[in-house]
């Protein structure tokens, strides 16, 4: 590597900040992973930020030129500035998050919607690669999205486009902390999986669900995809709605945007290929128009580290000194 620049990748999630030290060539060469303190408060996330991207240029074995975020809520591209956040992070709209960091660090900064940056990677070094069309479905703590069209990333007016997550897929559904009911993000999979498994009598036979948790009561999400795993039919009965829901929004989806590619990452999509063909076959029973094509929706190429290295892409195409337009994927 010898003394090629470095640029911080920085991927703000709601549960651990993840972040690295990454090449022109979406390499990572150095990591750092904290807890996010998202409990305590915007401040206090920021200043784990701050701490977390000085050790990094710290460490670092050759100069860092910029750095890129992907941050929860609404990113206006533009400025860098969060215009608006649900509470799953508390106190952090209105943060001017990227000219923040280039004041405290002296260098120049990027930021964008974590699910974007998300997806930039996989346009840049992963499983949407080549693509003019292409979607991203983040599927954890929450549910987020990016969209890229004719080559260009969608973010909407001051960041608020491509909130995959809260489309409403059922009329005065489950409330959700965004203020609306029936949005995506209120149904499983991610927490609310947890939920309608605790809600699912099993006809009274002992579940796999509830033997690690303890009890019914204490089920999660994790629980369901452990017992899905072992054939427990409680699970099964919960991932075969997941994969439902699932379908209902990325029918909609393909009919907007018509993708060549639509990723499934984040935690959920970690399940592996028995979900993913769960997903497909309900969304070809669902989608009429036409025969889908069979990789039309697959597995995220870059897994837990998609966010940190679309960041950085953002970073190398966007704010990197003397970068050259011809690495940014389509111009996005």
């Amino acid at each position: 590597m010898g003394s090629s620049p470095l640029v911080v990748g920085l991927d703000i999630g709601g549960t651990k900040l993840n972040a690295g030290l990454v090449t022109a060539d979406g390499v990572v060469v150095t990591r750092a992973r904290r807890p996010t303190p998202a409990s305590e408060g915007g401040p206090a996330v920021y200043a784990a930020v701050e701490s977390l991207v000085a050790e990094l240029i710290a460490a670092a074995p050759a100069p860092v030129t910029a750095i890129g975020v992907g941050s929860p809520g609404h990113i206006d591209f533009a400025t860098g500035n969060v215009t608006w956040c649900t509470p799953n992070l508390p106190g952090w709209s209105g943060l001017p998050l990227a000219s923040n960091l280039a004041a405290r660090f002296g260098i120049p900064t990027v930021a964008d919607n974590d699910a974007n940056a998300a997806l930039y990677g996989e346009v840049w070094q992963g499983g949407a690669r080549g693509c003019e069309h292409a979607l991203l479905l983040t599927l954890g703590t929450g549910v987020g999205g990016g969209i890229l069209s004719h080559g260009q990333m969608i973010r909407g007016h001051r960041g608020g486009g491509a909130e995959l997550g809260h489309i409403i897929i059922a009329i005065d559904g489950r409330p959700c902390n965004c203020g609306q009911r029936g949005c995506r993000e209120s149904y499983p999979p991610g927490p609310p999986g947890g939920t309608v498994a605790r809600e699912r009598p099993s006809a009274g036979e002992p579940s796999g669900r509830a033997a690690p948790a303890g009890s019914i009561a204490a089920v999660t999400s994790h629980h369901v995809f452990a017992a899905f795993h072992t054939g427990d039919p409680v699970a099964r009965s919960v991932m075969g709605e997941l994969a439902d829901h699932l379908a209902v929004g990325i029918v909609t989806l393909v009919n907007i945007f018509q993708p060549e590619r639509i990723l499934l990452g984040g935690g959920v999509a970690s399940q592996g290929d028995v979900l993913l063909e769960l997903i497909r076959m309900a969304t070809r029973t669902r989608f009429c128009n036409a025969p889908l094509a069979a990789d039309l929706i697959d597995l995220a190429r870059l897994g837990e580290d998609a966010g940190l290295i679309g960041a950085a892409g953002l970073a190398w195409h966007h704010v990197q000194p003397g970068r050259n337009p011809q690495r940014d994927p389509h111009h996005a």
